[in-house]
């Protein structure tokens, strides 16, 4: 049966559940080529990355495999791919999502259009997606899996087999001496586990890097690493680290409600929302969280926060990681968003304005943008600087600073 329009389409699916939709050209070769006939099912629940989707595009319907989804103001929307074509689609909202590719014909023959399709697996490089498939078989030959504790955590390692175990159990103690690393299963396992869990269950959600590959497995992770070795054959003690970083960014990029900030975060008491500071290395967050710590306010963290919207507005958690010389509480709890500061560094304390742009343009440089492309970075930075107020904060390593930060926040008018 050959259905022309998005229309009949949607009617053939509440009438009989299923339909044959016609395919026109060749843009998801091999997996479906012109000529081919699929069956369409009702779209019963969120899409899954690598399924095939019927959705009405800008040139019509259109049967591609769907990548991610991203959250606007005006709701969510999706992005998708052909198979065979050399980039992504446009993005569309989810509404225009008619169904999914389940069954293909072809020659009188009839098959399950597999989820994967062959070329679904998930690379991180730069901060962008690639879908690909080589990646994935380079990694694999020549392996073999020791069996370790870490913090708590069952971890698997898949190792070349030409590496010495002497040097992994040195890389191991290494790594596991690191302070971001000690306090993995308390607060990691919070971060990966929190009401919506987070974790990864289906193989096309495995990341790959040149240095690692983790896995996620059902609720208790299994970590597969490929160690970084340096020079003279030398394990790379930052190369789990960088990974569970790396990991815990493209779990929260993933969920649409989700992202992960290179920021400090600090709620002057037990009762206030908390204060996102974005910035790169050497801006003043971690001696900002010193200062303000020192006084009796609480830090959240100064490298890696999290943020999610929630039915109750946007909550700020910390993560594991923190910078040197910091004590972070080991459950900070989760405190809404009060505003955003912009950070420079001064002889006095000064709370003042700032503008929109200046804040996205910052939080788009703090955003964590793995399994993100650039246009998903500053939509989401747009986003995230109109629903939060933010101010420019000038600071001195000096007493009083949460006193002043207190008062002028009270009396509403920073300036």
């Amino acid at each position: 049966m050959q259905i022309e329009t998005t229309s009949l389409v949607r009617q053939a699916l509440r009438e009989s559940g299923f339909c044959w939709v016609s395919v026109r050209s060749d843009s998801m070769a091999p997996t479906l080529r012109a000529g081919d006939e699929v069956r369409i099912e009702p779209l019963r629940r969120p899409p899954l990355p690598g399924e095939v989707l019927v959705f009405q595009g800008f040139r019509g319907m259109t049967v591609h495999r769907y990548l991610y989804a991203t959250l606007r103001r005006r709701g969510l929307w999706i992005r998708t791919k052909g198979d065979a074509a050399p980039g992504a689609d446009a993005l569309v909202p989810l509404k225009a999502v008619v169904g999914r590719a389940t069954r293909v014909r072809r020659a009188g023959s009839e098959k399950t259009i597999n989820r994967r399709g062959g070329a679904i697996g998930v690379a991180l490089t730069a901060g962008e997606l690639f879908v690909r498939s080589s990646l994935r078989k380079a990694l694999t030959p020549a392996t073999r899996t020791e069996t370790r504790a870490l913090a708590g955590y069952g971890l698997a390692l898949e190792v070349d087999r030409a590496f010495d175990p002497a040097l992994l159990d040195m890389w191991l103690k290494q790594a596991s001496n690191q302070s971001a690393t000690s306090a993995l299963r308390l607060r990691l396992d919070r971060k990966l586990h929190h009401d919506d869990p987070l974790h990864v269950e289906r193989e096309e959600d495995r990341i790959y890097s040149s240095a690692f590959v983790l896995e996620m497995t059902g609720k208790d992770f299994v970590l597969r690493v490929v160690p970084a070795v340096g020079a003279r054959n030398h394990p790379c003690p930052n190369a789990l680290e960088n990974g569970l970083r790396a990991l815990l960014a493209t779990l929260c990029n993933r969920d649409e409600n989700s992202v992960m900030l290179h920021a400090a975060a600090v709620a002057l008491d037990e009762t206030s929302g908390a204060w996102i500071a974005p910035g790169a290395s050497g801006t003043g967050k971690t001696t900002l969280c010193r200062v303000l710590q020192a006084e009796g306010a609480l830090v959240l963290g100064d490298d890696l926060i999290l943020l999610r919207n929630t039915p109750e507005g946007l909550m700020v958690e910390g993560s594991p990681f923190s910078g040197d010389g910091i004590d972070i509480p080991k459950t900070p709890g989760r405190f809404p968003l009060h505003g955003w500061l912009i950070l420079e560094k001064a002889d006095r304390h000064e709370l003042g304005a700032t503008t929109p742009g200046r804040v996205a343009a910052a939080i788009g440089g703090a955003l964590q943008g793995q399994g993100m492309d650039a246009e998903q970075i500053l939509e989401r930075a747009s986003v995230l600087s109109g629903m939060t107020p933010g101010w420019r904060l000038r600071f001195a390593r000096a007493p009083g600073l949460r006193q002043y930060m207190d008062q002028a926040f009270r009396d509403g008018n920073p300036d």
